[in-house]
């Protein structure tokens, strides 16, 4: 028989407890701890899952689970704890004000201040029962009860948005406009040190390249000399990146990292040449990373206040003034769209670049005259402005 001693499941050694981490706006995170624990915890898994009945039987459409739904019922109790303790009602306001309050006004202030409010986290975290995550309160409800007068009760139901808490969101890497976070300015100097590589590249393609392909590949290197100058500029401007912008520069980069992957798969070239046609792949690979990890799209919301005007008379009753923007088409004030792209590519381009772009340099290497051909028909359908 085993009569080993169970593991302890006591509150303090065992807690359950919120944190309010606001990331956008880089305030220090707010634990709330839940002292006395919730008299009932409810922790439901569903399924995406949609079943169909026939006669024949059934049969389902199954699209992996669902977003977990928590509920907790309890009180704060009564006395408070320790000396200074506040008493139940206070930690009850604290909880609500945490828990529900701040989250939703934090995150309403990161949308004003053009930051992301995904960056504002609530972090439920279970230890009893083992589990973790980033929720969003959908309900918070206040009890009282003539059994027990005395006794704040809450019902808080939350959904867990992501189970993976992120041991590193409190380095704030990515808040604030284009180009002041942390990953932007890294980002920045990274491309600069990949561009210097692929610029010094051109001068040597001769030496590294056969005849055949010296012309279309010398002229992709320029082309993307320019592209990632212009990011540079773009980003130092403070300038927001179109998302087309962006798809076509990652295509770019991920070409280039096949394009001179496929030309380092011959078996007969000497290491010397190998080596350097695999650093600037290394090159591209680290601009693709770039735009990948620092360099997304900006998050906008549209402000549809402007929208917003007097009903008949209501103007002079005390409602709302008339609308500034009254007699005209909203939405092109209300969702600004941008200039033109910086970059134009034609059809046939944009389908060659897709190809290099999805090339297999290991299992489906191009041979070289498709390759010189593909990088020809790529790089002569794009153009960067002026």
């Amino acid at each position: 028989m085993n009569f080993s001693t169970p593991a302890s499941q006591k509150a303090a050694e065992r807690p359950i407890s919120f944190v309010l981490n606001d990331q956008a706006s880089g305030d220090a995170p707010v634990s709330v701890d839940l002292v006395i624990r919730p008299e009932d915890l409810t922790r439901t898994d569903t399924s995406r899952m949609n079943v169909q009945q026939t006669l024949g039987g059934a049969w389902a459409d199954n699209f992996g689970p669902g977003v977990p739904i928590v509920n907790i019922a309890g009180s704060t109790g009564w006395r408070g704890q320790g000396f200074a303790g506040a008493d139940g009602e206070t930690r009850f306001r604290q909880l609500f004000d945490q828990v529900f309050t701040q989250w939703h006004e934090r995150r309403e202030d990161a949308v004003l201040q053009g930051r992301d409010p995904d960056l504002v986290q609530l972090i439920f975290s279970d230890t009893l029962d083992q589990f973790s995550g980033v929720v969003a309160p959908t309900s918070f409800v206040l009890r009282r009860s003539k059994a027990s007068p005395l006794l704040c009760r809450y019902q808080i139901s939350m959904a867990i948005l992501d189970q993976n808490v992120d041991q590193l969101a409190g380095l704030n890497l990515s808040s604030g406009p284009l180009g002041s976070g942390l990953t932007e300015k890294l980002g920045i100097a990274s491309i600069i040190d990949s561009v210097k590589k692929i610029t010094a590249f051109i001068n040597e393609v001769n030496q590294f390249v056969q005849n055949t392909l010296v012309a279309p590949v010398k002229a992709f290197l320029q082309f993307t000399q320019q592209l990632y100058s212009a990011v540079r500029g773009t980003i130092a401007a403070i300038d927001n990146l179109a998302g087309s912008f962006i798809s076509i520069a990652q295509s770019v980069a991920q070409a280039g990292v096949n394009i001179f992957r496929t030309l380092a798969a011959v078996a007969s070239i000497p290491g010397q040449i190998k080596t350097r046609l695999q650093q600037i792949a290394g090159a591209y690979s680290n601009i693709f990373c770039v735009f990948k990890n620092a360099l997304r799209k900006k998050i906008f919301y549209p402000d549809y206040t402007p929208m917003f005007g007097a009903s008949n008379c209501s103007s002079t009753a005390g409602g709302r003034p008339i609308s500034t923007i009254s007699g005209e088409n909203p939405f092109y004030k209300a969702v600004p769209t941008g200039g033109p792209d910086p970059i134009t590519i034609t059809q046939s381009s944009n389908t060659a670049l897709r190809t290099l772009a999805a090339n297999d340099p290991v299992l489906q290497p191009m041979s070289t005259d498709q390759l010189g051909s593909t990088i020809q028909a790529a790089t002569d359908g794009m153009a960067i402005a002026a």
